[in-house]
């Protein structure tokens, strides 16, 4: 086993239930925390990708440890992703009707609005492409 790569993944999943926990399905669509999505998002990613590439050569403890952070992420794609999903698809249908009814609006708050609208679809491609690896 890759002891380097056991350490890493040893000091990421002992952090992933923090994260998770902190994980809380966005309800303002005007105001989401997308940085805070996509950093939860990369760290479920990272674990899974360890717990991967840990699998096959791990002893019985480790195994363990690899087992808890599955479950742990298998929890993150059923109590928390779907409503992150359909947060970020809400969201960006509010925000193109909102931008649809703003026309007497500064450029300025036009400009920020079309940003915020961008950064979301962006976001909610992300999440889509994780929910696709799912393979549901």
């Amino acid at each position: 086993m890759d002891e380097t790569l056991y350490d890493a993944f040893c000091r990421e999943s002992a952090s992933l239930k923090q994260v998770i926990s902190r994980t809380v399905v966005p309800s303002a669509p005007d105001a989401p925390d997308l940085a805070s999505i996509i950093g939860t998002y990369h760290h479920v990613i990272g674990i899974s990708s360890m717990i991967t590439a840990l699998q096959d050569s791990c002893t019985d403890a480790q195994a363990a440890l690899l087992a808890d952070a599955r479950d742990t992420v298998a929890e993150f794609d059923t109590r928390y992703h779907p409503g992150i999903l359909t947060f970020l698809a809400e969201s960006v249908r509010l925000q193109t009707d909102r931008l649809a009814d703003i026309q007497s609006e500064p450029d300025s708050e036009q400009s920020r609005l079309y940003d915020l609208l961008r950064q979301t679809m962006s976001t909610h491609e992300f999440v889509g492409q994780y929910d696709a690896s799912l393979g549901k």
